[in-house]
């Protein structure tokens, strides 16, 4: 039991005895006796007993339900889902509510448990985190990413493909794999859409794909929910570029919904120079107030195009073991692998492309039967605008 509620039963206690004290002597007035000087201060001392003890039990209990607001916001913080009553503001309690028990109380206790931070309602918070592998949610958060995206799989024949080289007119089986990083909450009816980009950076007008509806159970993160479907490769040769987009009206997180698989695969000698060429656009939307020519500012710098190149892959970890720390470790470039230009100007809203190069020259000594990343990725100003992955087969 809460402490300030023990000592307020006790002094309630303590008051009815008084009480009956105080009633036994009126039923002697009432029955005949003398009020002597003496009887009525003792009557007087009586009454002001009372009413300050009714004034004691009332702050008592005003400090013990702060108490236990404290300890429901405690058991908050250390991760327990509890119900918690609506905070108030004594500040902006209406008149008439002041005169309620919880509103003297609000005003009375407002100094002793003083919150420093704004508290989210717990309603607020009970909501899912459906998402997918993002590279422009890790950019954001200055993580290293790769473009062979892990929640995205295209198979031929049992068989795992990539998005070069692809044969045309040919029905290749897609995977995509779905995660909810809330802990409480599922996330049914979640929408997703699988689109075709062309290959290069920040592709312009996605090709649906297909479009389905699942529902992702919290706290799925591994294993993932699949979900395979069939896709018609183009008729067209070429490479392309896979992109999965979701949607639910609760997400709490909608900026790790956006997910992107674009590789190509290429084998090389040691001892040989690579070198590949590919298109960069930039899709970068303007803000409405640039749209409207009030805000130059913003135009220049989403024209700054500036593109880098790593080695990054994601380890192959097993999931008890994925620390941060490992898992988003930055790789150089190796080899000394350059992109040119690595930075131009290119206006927002459908501008491009302008054609890049990779370049880079494999050493003699590279082992032979080994792979090796290098991701190209492409910021706009200081947002992520894409990127692709190209791996050499030595």
């Amino acid at each position: 039991m809460n402490l300030f509620r023990f000592f307020a039963y006790l002094l309630i206690l303590a008051l009815l005895v008084l009480a009956a004290t105080l009633a036994a002597m009126l039923g002697q007035l009432a029955g005949g006796a003398s009020l002597t000087p003496e009887i009525a201060k003792g009557l007087i001392i009586l009454i002001v007993i009372l009413l300050i003890g009714l004034l004691l039990v009332c702050f008592l209990l005003c400090l013990a339900r702060a108490k236990d607001r404290k300890n429901q916001r405690q058991k908050i913080e250390d991760g327990k889902m509890v119900e918690v009553e609506p905070e108030i503001d004594p500040r902006k309690l209406r008149a008439k509510d002041r005169f309620r028990l919880s509103g003297i109380c609000d005003v009375l206790v407002q100094r002793k448990f003083y919150r420093r931070c704004q508290e989210i309602p717990i309603k607020i918070t009970r909501l899912p985190d459906p998402c997918i592998y993002s590279q422009f949610f890790l950019m954001e958060n200055n993580q290293p990413v790769t473009w062979d995206n892990p929640d995205v799989q295209i198979f031929l024949n049992g068989v795992e493909q990539y998005t070069y080289d692809l044969a045309v007119s040919t029905t290749y089986q897609v995977r995509v794999s779905l995660r909810n990083n809330s802990p409480f909450f599922d996330a049914p009816g979640t929408q997703v859409t699988v689109n075709m980009l062309t290959f290069g950076i920040g592709g312009p007008t996605p090709t649906p794909i297909t479009s389905f509806v699942i529902d992702i159970p919290a706290a799925t993160v591994n294993p993932p929910v699949t979900h395979e479907f069939d896709w018609p490769s183009p008729e067209t040769q070429g490479h392309y570029c896979i992109q999965v987009l979701l949607s639910h009206p609760d997400d709490i997180n909608p900026g790790n919904n956006e997910g992107w698989n674009n590789t190509n695969v290429n084998a090389v000698a040691a001892g040989s120079a690579f070198s590949r060429k590919f298109p960069v656009w930039n899709t970068i939307d303007l803000p409405r107030q640039a749209k409207r020519g009030k805000d130059d500012a913003w135009v220049r710098k989403l024209s700054q195009i500036t593109l880098t190149v790593d080695s990054y892959q994601l380890p192959k970890l097993d999931p008890k073991d994925a620390n941060p720390d490992v898992l988003f470790q930055p790789q150089p470039a190796l080899w000394a692998a350059t992109v040119t230009p690595n930075k131009f100007e290119l206006m927002p809203g459908e501008g491009g492309p302008v054609e890049v190069e990779f370049n880079v020259a494999v050493p003699p000594d590279a082992p032979a039967g080994t792979r090796t990343a290098f991701n190209i990725t492409a910021v706009a100003g200081d947002r992520p605008l894409g990127g692709v992955t190209i791996y050499l087969d030595t």
